[in-house]
């Protein structure tokens, strides 16, 4: 959901008037823009004083003042969009970065269990060696290496386990 804020805003930046924009001083009701060639065009206007005046009840002062702080919010909005923009790309790969190396943290402290021979009920772990069942009598399934504490990402069979002890082999096509 907020990538397609992000998004949206994104998409309406990119049609927007470019350049920096602001609010005239005293006059805040109207945007201005700040183009490339320096030269200042005239925007948009804020609409409203007469809804806030006949509908909010306010004072043609502070109706003035709201769109004043309007027409300054969108100028400061506009003006920030890129550098927040800049910051969620930078903390996205941030985070994929903290999540590959947790992911390979994981995999150090994880190992497979296979079985010892086709009718044993008894597995083999990876990393220590332990032989133990892997469910109890409850047909709980046991999640972690009871000798090195290491979680069971895989249970295989014998063979399997010989294969993957064995490596690729040469002139084996991988699909």
């Amino acid at each position: 959901m907020i990538s397609d804020t992000i998004r949206a805003v994104d998409e309406a930046y990119k049609g927007a008037t470019p350049g920096e924009w602001h609010d005239c001083e005293g006059y805040g009701d109207i945007l201005w823009c700040k183009c490339e060639k320096t030269r200042e065009i005239h925007i948009a206007d804020m609409r409203g004083y007469g809804h806030f005046t006949a509908v909010d009840k306010m004072t043609p002062e502070q109706a003035s003042k709201q769109m004043d702080a309007n027409a300054a919010y969108i100028a400061t909005a506009h003006n920030a969009w890129p550098a927040i923009r800049a910051e969620l790309d930078r903390r996205e790969k941030e985070i994929e970065g903290l999540r590959a190396r947790l992911e390979a943290k994981e995999a150090e402290k994880s190992c497979t269990y296979s079985r010892e021979d086709g009718n044993s009920e008894m597995f083999c772990c990876s990393v220590c060696d332990c032989e133990w069942t892997i469910s109890n009598d409850d047909g709980e399934t046991w999640n972690y290496c009871p000798c090195c504490g290491r979680r069971i990402k895989e249970v295989m069979n014998e063979d399997e386990a010989a294969e993957e002890r064995r490596g690729p082999q040469k002139g084996a096509e991988h699909v």
